[in-house]
């Protein structure tokens, strides 16, 4: 677990990025078969559903 302090600037940038390179290296490391792309997707989906 990491926690970072990000400005309210870095949100949109940072924070996006941050996730995405999380995502490309736990799929990497536990050999998932969807890629991180499609990962990502869920990932929005479930959030836009949750708002």
């Amino acid at each position: 677990m990491e926690e970072f302090e990000i400005t309210p600037d870095q949100v949109d940038t940072f924070k996006v990025e941050y996730h995405r390179n999380f995502l490309e290296k736990w799929v990497n490391e536990q050999n998932v078969k969807w890629d991180a792309q499609q990962i990502w997707e869920v990932r929005e989906k479930c959030i836009k559903n949750f708002s």
